[in-house]
């Protein structure tokens, strides 16, 4: 799977644009996305075989400034289709210090993104 459009081939989807069930609409999904667009890219440039990539989704979402949430997944594409592989999503119930540790993830989480993107 690249991503490359079916009407134009030198036009490539991401993020929420794309039909990729059974993932979610998440930043950190289309993050990856990009960056398997950018590594079909270089395979197609370099005559290869596109990679079969492992999608990974850790979505960490701030609810307060010491109570994260998170929900992660990971994805791989069998027989054309995107299967998923793994998943778990945090709950009220967990433990606080989880909540504390999922607040630093996205907080880190934010900080990373926002350098790939402006860097």
């Amino acid at each position: 799977m690249t991503y490359q459009s079916r009407v134009d081939k030198d036009v490539y989807v991401v993020g929420d644009a794309t039909e990729s069930s059974p993932m979610v609409k998440t930043g950190y999904l289309a993050s990856n996305h990009s960056k398997v667009v950018a590594q079909a890219i270089v395979d197609e440039f370099n005559g290869k075989a596109p990679s079969q990539p492992l999608y990974t989704n850790n979505c960490v979402a701030l609810a307060g400034d010491d109570y994260g949430m998170s929900i992660t997944d990971t994805f791989r594409v069998k027989d054309g289709k995107i299967v998923k592989q793994y998943g778990h999503q945090s709950t009220e119930l967990d433990n606080a210090s989880l909540h504390y540790v999922r607040a630093s993830l996205a907080k880190n989480w934010q900080r990373a993104f926002r350098r790939d993107i402006f860097a």
